[in-house]
């Protein structure tokens, strides 16, 4: 059974099964829920602040209604081809950081009402941003058959990115370890693409040092690791996951360059079936260079058998401490 502590259940406690963790047998919650619904609504802004502050004016279309706007419109997403891989990092980012902030809410005893509240606001604060943005889009690109593909195509791949932010946040708040694990792996992934539009530029218009680029390619790998610790591998279901995180620390990397490099090619842009080539021979390429694979991997690894062994250290330290009644 997965525990947040070692001890038997207090005395008015009993355990819950499903998440894993303590809680009280009574029903008052310590936050009243407006505020675990703003907790989640900040969790969405949070994600989607690198865009916001930026000033958030819709990316190049090249499908506008009489070409390139002068002062192109406010939107809530980076709409755009060149900005699906941006569009998941901000949405997936607000998901897990609800997530976490859910599963502490239940952990202190205020039920799963809780988490149900903070994804509440979590979901209203990016719906309210997908659909924005694509009804600015849609009422701005000229008409025709390519303008209803692209709004189409990228929108249904905004409304995957919110589907995988609902699903990492609910991993996250409300399943055993294992489960949470894969969320809080997926949202590593999202970090690790988030870090760039926050600390760069999500613009695109400047570049970076390439120590910078490389630094946060670490983020992936140690937030796995370190949530990889957090779970733990004493079930078999924890082990699986542990698996699972390490291979999209492998995988992700590849597929997100994929898709960004095909997406973003202007040359294939009417060509499916190249576009889709051109991204599975990048990933292909991605995924099988040992150089690049190695030492991601090594570093997640790493980073878990430290905190593995250190939370093992700390839980043999504290059932050897003598105990006062």
């Amino acid at each position: 059974m997965d525990e947040f502590v070692n001890e038997a259940p207090a005395q008015g406690r009993v355990p819950d099964g499903a998440l894993g963790i303590t809680q009280p047998v009574s029903s008052g919650r310590s936050a009243p829920s407006w505020a675990e619904v703003l907790v989640g609504a900040v969790a969405a802004v949070v994600g989607l602040a690198p865009w916001l502050i930026a000033g958030a004016r819709l990316p190049l279309q090249n499908l506008w209604e009489g070409g390139i706007p002068v002062d192109a419109p406010v939107v809530l997403l980076p709409f755009s081809q060149y900005k699906v891989t941006s569009i998941f990092a901000l949405l997936v980012v607000g998901g897990a950081l609800a997530g976490v902030a859910a599963r502490v809410l239940v952990s202190r005893g205020d039920g799963r009402g809780s988490a149900l509240r903070v994804g509440s606001g979590l979901l209203a604060v990016q719906l309210f941003a997908a659909v924005q943005t694509v009804t600015a889009v849609g009422t701005g690109l000229r008409g025709g058959r390519d303008s209803a593909v692209y709004l189409a195509g990228i929108g249904g791949g905004l409304a995957c990115c919110l589907l995988v932010s609902v699903g990492a946040f609910a991993l996250i708040a409300l399943a055993p370890r294992a489960g949470a694990l894969v969320g809080l792996a997926i949202g590593a992934i999202a970090t690790g693409l988030w870090l760039p539009i926050a600390f760069i530029d999500p613009t695109g218009s400047t570049s970076a040092p390439m120590w910078l680029l490389r630094a946060f390619t670490y983020a992936l790998p140690i937030l796995v690791g370190v949530a990889i610790a957090w779970a733990g591998v004493r079930t078999v279901g924890r082990a699986v996951s542990a698996m699972a995180s390490l291979a999209l620390v492998w995988l992700a990397p590849p597929l997100t360059a994929a898709v960004g490099n095909a997406l973003g090619s202007r040359i294939l842009a009417r060509d499916l079936a190249g576009m889709l080539d051109y991204g599975v021979g990048i990933f292909r390429q991605y995924a099988t260079d040992a150089t690049l694979v190695r030492e991601p991997l090594a570093l997640a690894v790493a980073v878990a058998v430290v905190g593995l062994v250190g939370r093992g250290v700390l839980v043999r330290r504290s059932e050897l401490a003598p105990r006062t009644c």
